[in-house]
C-alpha cells in the first residue's frame, strides 16, 4: 500500500526538517509580484497571470494562488475555462 503524502505535510517538511525558510521565500515571491500587481490594479484587474523566469503566476484578489511552468500551460488553460 502506498501511502499519500498532503501539500501541507510537505510543506511543513520542508519548513522544519529541510531547513527551508518558506517566509523568506514568500517574501522574495512578493517582491517579484509586486510591479505586475500593481499594473493590475490600476486596471482593475483581481484576476490575472504573470510570466516571469519560465514560470506563470495566477493571482487573484491579490494572492498567488499557484504557479505552473510555461510547458504545463495547457494545465493552466484547462483551469482558467473552469473558474
Amino acid at each position: 500500500m502506498t501511502i499519500g503524502v498532503s501539500d501541507h505535510a510537505l510543506l511543513r517538511f520542508l519548513s522544519r526538517a529541510g531547513g527551508f525558510d518558506l517566509e523568506t521565500l514568500r517574501k522574495q515571491m512578493q517582491e517579484a509580484l509586486t510591479e505586475a500587481s500593481a499594473a493590475a490594479h490600476a486596471l482593475g484587474q483581481s484576476r490575472y497571470t504573470v510570466k516571469m523566469d519560465g514560470m506563470i503566476f495566477v493571482v487573484e484578489n491579490g494572492v498567488c494562488v499557484t504557479m505552473v511552468a510555461k510547458s504545463e500551460r495547457p494545465f493552466l488553460l484547462q483551469q482558467e475555462r473552469k473558474a
